[in-house]
């Protein structure tokens, strides 16, 4: 993610998509510069998200 990020820049946003299961992962992408999060497990990770609050 970090390579995509710095041919990229800011000249295009960077999707993580593919097996992300936990607010862990999320939240490493987002760290490594991911902009948007696809995951067919949104509302468990809100779920962990929330627990956590």
């Amino acid at each position: 993610m970090k390579l995509i990020k710095k041919i990229v820049g800011d000249r295009a946003e960077v999707k993580a998509a593919g097996g992300i299961k936990t607010l862990s992962q999320v939240l490493q992408f987002i760290k490594t510069g991911a902009m948007r999060i696809g995951t067919s497990a949104g509302v468990e990770i809100m779920k962990e998200a929330h627990s956590g609050i």
